[in-house]
C-alpha cells in the first residue's frame, strides 16, 4: 500500500520547487525536516498532478507584471522631476533675460543633467518594457479570447499609443 503523505510535506516540497530547488534538495530538506524518504518519481508526480510548473510560471509572469510597473512608475516621477526642473529653469532664464536674476547657479544646470541621465536610463527601461508588452499582447488577447479583427486592432492602438510615448 502507498504511503500517504501529509498536505504539509507536499506544500514544502512544493515551496521549494517554486523557489527553484532542484529535486534531490528537496528531498533532502524534506527527510531532514519530516523524516520522510522520497522517490524523485514521487516529487515528479506531484509536479504534474498538482500543476507546479503552471504556478512557476504564473509567479515568474507576476514578477515580470511588477518590475515593469515598477520601471514605468519610476519613467513617469523622472519625466515630473524633470519637467519641474525645466520649467523653474525656464523661469529663471527668463527673469535673467529681464535682469530680474542676478545669475543662475552652476548647481541648478548639474541638477538638470543628472535628471536627464537618470531619465535617460528610465527611457532604455522604458523601451525594454514596450518591447516585452508588445510580445506579450497578442498572446494574451489570443488566451483571452478576443477575434483576429480585435487582436488586429488592439495592436494597431498599441503601436499609435507607443509612438507617442
Amino acid at each position: 500500500m502507498p504511503i500517504k503523505h501529509t498536505e504539509a510535506t507536499k506544500e514544502k516540497a512544493r515551496y521549494y520547487y517554486l523557489n527553484g530547488e532542484t529535486f534531490t534538495f528537496i528531498k533532502r530538506s524534506l527527510k531532514e525536516e519530516f523524516g520522510i524518504s522520497l522517490a524523485k518519481s514521487t516529487l515528479s508526480n506531484w509536479k504534474k498532478r498538482y500543476q507546479w510548473a503552471k504556478s512557476k510560471e504564473k509567479i515568474r509572469e507576476e514578477i515580470a507584471n511588477q518590475t515593469e510597473r515598477k520601471a514605468t512608475d519610476s519613467v513617469s516621477r523622472r519625466l515630473k522631476v524633470l519637467d519641474n526642473l525645466e520649467i523653474q529653469f525656464i523661469k529663471k532664464l527668463s527673469l535673467f533675460k529681464e535682469d530680474k536674476v542676478l545669475d543662475i547657479k552652476p548647481d541648478e544646470y548639474i541638477r538638470i543633467i543628472r535628471e536627464a541621465e537618470r531619465l535617460q536610463d528610465a527611457l532604455n527601461a522604458k523601451d525594454l518594457i514596450v518591447k516585452q508588452v508588445s510580445e506579450k499582447l497578442p498572446i494574451a488577447m489570443k488566451d483571452a479570447g478576443l477575434t483576429q479583427k480585435q487582436i488586429n486592432a488592439v495592436i494597431r492602438n498599441w503601436i499609435e499609443e507607443t509612438k507617442e510615448v
